[in-house]
């Protein structure tokens, strides 16, 4: 009995200092640095003055403000000052490459050039795998705070039909006698995350497990691990079964276009609004813009938008479209303030 105890308590204890061994490998060598959370105020959200260290399409380093989003900025803005706010998912918050360099950045440099005697702050709200609840929220809950003037909602067709609202997160959206109401998610998923909270989003192993796991479930692990060797699947998926959704937007989904959606909002669909929500979106007059004609007008040129020559990959944009995105923006805000 002594011997086998001696067995498991030496498996337990080499566990233990291997789990201690790659933690601290992975944080020192910064391979993998945690930076994502569950706010129980704001839901899916940014750790608070935390490093990032992304590798992806680019290489992106920076680290989060205290508010748990990138950019230096006050709750309260300065005297003649406009603040615009820009929300959407990864192609928003761009950790591909230096923020400077993302559309935001370029929208904000052009505009100030262009007006006299106002600053323009533009702030970037951008949160990977973001859809349209997570936008409503995260504009009611955290950018309402800090005194913006203007709102640009950056979407893809599918970011308005697909509910990320899962049992982990700690708020959610209802409609409540014709009213939408942001309340806290009873959950005991939730619940049980928040007992762990401090380990989860503070280990970088575990954080690399998350991530593997949800890779897996999105069936894209065997092309990351095959690489070269990964042959795709020939069948095409039928994107005919969204149209549905598209011709159906549900009473939630368009209360909250509604909200978000006015005199001091910018709505921009990325490349072109798939057909079936485009007559949606007339039907509800959502006036929107679409990016397809200045990336298509990058294409003509014979640049991919979205390939990265450097890495030799194709994903999120690339400099040439955050650079054409970002006066495209400015023709459009600029067109949208003359025409109040």
């Amino acid at each position: 009995m002594t011997r086998k105890f001696k067995i498991i308590a030496s498996f337990i204890f080499g566990c233990f200092i291997s789990f201690l061994f790659l933690e601290f490998f992975l944080k020192g060598t910064e391979i993998k640095l945690p930076f994502k959370t569950f706010d129980k105020e704001i839901g899916k959200t940014y750790l608070p003055n935390s490093p990032i260290n992304e590798i992806k399409e680019g290489l992106y380093i920076n680290q989060t403000n205290q508010y748990g989003f990138i950019g230096n900025v006050s709750l309260k803005k300065k005297p003649n000052t406009i603040r615009i706010a820009v929300f959407g998912d990864s192609f928003v918050e761009a950790f591909q490459l230096d923020p400077k360099f993302n559309f935001c950045s370029i929208l904000e440099r052009n505009l100030n050039k262009a007006v006299d005697n106002k600053t323009i702050e533009v702030i970037n709200f951008g949160l990977s795998n973001s859809v349209l609840p997570d936008v409503y929220i995260r504009k009611k809950l955290l950018a309402e705070k800090f005194d913006i003037d203007y709102c640009i909602y950056f979407f893809d067709s599918y970011d308005l039909i697909l509910d990320s609202q899962s049992t982990l997160d700690p708020v959610k959206i209802i409609n409540s006698n014709n009213k939408l109401q942001i309340v806290k998610n009873q959950s005991k998923a939730y619940e049980l995350y928040y007992k762990a909270q401090t380990l989860i989003d503070n280990t970088s192993l575990i954080n690399m497990i998350m991530e593997a796991y949800i890779l897996h479930a999105r069936g894209e692990s065997r092309k990351i691990i095959l690489d070269k060797f990964y042959q795709p699947e020939t069948t095409a998926f039928d994107y005919s079964y969204y149209d549905y959704y598209f011709k159906n937007l549900t009473d939630l989904q368009i209360k909250m276009l509604k909200e978000l959606l006015n005199d001091k909002s910018l709505f921009i669909l990325n490349e072109k609004a798939e057909p079936a929500l485009e007559n949606t979106l007339k039907k509800y007059n959502f006036k929107f813009y679409e990016t397809y004609p200045v990336l298509e007008n990058l294409r003509q040129k014979g640049v991919n938008p979205y390939f990265w020559e450097n890495s030799n990959m194709e994903g999120h944009f690339n400099y040439h479209a955050h650079e054409a995105i970002g006066n495209y923006l400015t023709f459009v805000f600029n067109k949208k303030r003359l025409n109040q």
